[in-house]
């Protein structure tokens, strides 16, 4: 089995025009909530969206952890960094194109490793606007972090 981790509270909010953590948390996605950044140019700063993530019900097994998201921009050409962090420590991320080919699902493997506290976990979404003409949105609709089950009560664990 699973646990899920999901948007459960909004940390940053920058250059974002619509949406909070409660836009994007659902566990069957939903795209008629998103978060939307505001109409960003290539000489604005990128948009930052943070959120805190649920607590998992213990600490996990080993496993793979799977992070996943779907976005959407309006124009070719936007980037968006999904970043898993412990507090202000960046644990994982992936840098993806956004392209405008309508709501794609994106997802990594984040190398959980290095987290120490699973009560601490952040889910960062970067998007910015590399050099071309105009103005671009994009939009976040969903997001959630596959971690392994909890680790047995009593288990005896072998390092």
């Amino acid at each position: 089995m699973s646990q899920f981790l999901r948007p459960d509270s909004t940390i940053t909010s920058f250059q974002i025009g619509a949406g909070d953590h409660t836009s994007i948390d659902e566990a069957v996605p939903n795209d008629v909530d998103f978060v939307r950044t505001v109409s960003l140019r290539d000489n604005d700063d990128p948009a930052v969206f943070e959120c805190g993530l649920s607590n998992p019900e213990g600490p996990p097994q080993a496993g793979v952890s799977t992070f996943r998201w779907r976005g959407y921009e309006d124009r070719d050409g936007s980037y968006c960094r999904a970043s898993i962090y412990q507090g202000a420590v960046l644990i994982d991320e992936m840098v993806q194109d956004m392209p405008s080919v309508g709501i794609l699902d994106f997802s990594f493997n984040p190398d959980m490793s290095a987290v120490t506290d699973w009560n601490d976990l952040r889910a960062r979404f970067t998007i910015w606007v590399p050099n071309k003409a105009g103005e671009r949105q994009a939009r976040i609709y969903w997001a959630e972090l596959e971690v392994p089950d909890a680790i047995a009560a009593g288990a005896i664990i072998m390092f």
